[in-house]
């Protein structure tokens, strides 16, 4: 796993929550083009996740605290579908959950980062 995918994945997250909140406050849900871009950044997180967990579990690479780096990879993976699961209603409260989902990702990957660089 790269430190400089995780600082982009952060980034990229910031700019979905960005968008969803604009969206949230306008009262319109994440369809179209947001949705489909916090659906690419689910995709991408599950992608790193897969990447980091097969890194650690060769040995290739340690860090100081591997269960809460496999924590925060965890809760990557399941932020975004649970926002999307959480968000159905059509209104501006899903954008809202939306981009109250992409800032949890920004910290946790901001977070792996400081774990990663760690080791």
């Amino acid at each position: 796993m790269s430190v400089s995918l995780l600082a982009a994945c952060a980034l990229y997250a910031l700019f979905v929550a960005a968008w969803a909140l604009t969206r949230a406050v306008r009262g319109r849900p994440p369809d179209g083009l947001p949705g489909l871009a916090a659906r690419g950044l689910a995709a991408l997180q599950i992608l790193q996740a897969l990447v980091a967990a097969a890194v650690l579990t060769l040995g290739t690479r340690t860090v100081e605290s591997p269960i809460t780096v496999a924590g925060y990879l965890a809760a990557s993976c399941v932020v975004l579908p649970a926002a999307f699961a959480f968000g159905e209603d059509e209104d501006g409260w899903d954008a809202a959950i939306l981009a109250l989902a992409g800032v949890a990702l920004a910290v946790a990957d901001w977070r792996l980062t400081l774990l990663w660089e760690q080791a």
